[in-house]
């Protein structure tokens, strides 16, 4: 073998293990960019809020609340009350337009702008009391006022993606 044949034998190793390389890590790239696209994916699933309505209603308490199941806070923009047979969900009454307004609520839930709503968490939107269980006309009428309507709820996760949950009140 001459000289001339070992430096072209050695010039098209180096050629295959440059191109290999090439590949690898091109190849490499591509795996880094894919895997991240599952993963921010997967954090946007994991992380979206899911809400639950609790319903209370004992002989002398009378209560509704609102709990964030989900992994990730939840920004809430509405809540309000519709008629059950009502087509437009978007407008509804506040609760303190339709509860009657002489009682002394435990709670009462005003907002104005957005409301933050830790995972795992719990928001009373309101509560009521009677202080003796025979006596407790109030929490009835409460209850049959409430009988008519749904709660209407819109949130937002921390990507922004906007959500919205129609669920009846059932005393």
């Amino acid at each position: 073998m001459t000289e001339i044949q070992v430096l072209k034998q050695d010039l098209d190793i180096s050629r295959t293990i440059m191109l290999a390389t090439i590949i690898v890590a091109i190849s490499s790239i591509a795996f880094s960019s894919i895997t991240m696209a599952f993963e921010r994916s997967h954090n946007v699933k994991s992380f979206r809020p899911f809400v639950n309505l609790y319903q209370t209603l004992t002989n002398n308490i009378i209560s509704l609340s609102i709990a964030n199941a989900g992994l990730g806070p939840m920004l809430i923009n509405k809540i309000v009350l519709v008629n059950k047979g009502g087509d437009n969900m978007q407008e509804g009454k506040r609760l303190a337009e339709v509860l009657p307004s002489n009682l002394a609520y435990e709670a009462m839930f005003n907002y104005s702008g957005v409301y933050i709503l830790a995972p795992k968490d719990q928001l009373k939107l309101f509560q009521y009391s009677e202080n003796s269980p025979s006596n407790s006309k109030n929490i009835l009428a409460i209850k049959e006022e409430l009988v008519h309507y749904s709660i209407y709820i819109e949130y937002l996760d921390v990507y922004e993606h906007k959500y919205q949950k129609t669920e009846e009140i059932l005393f």
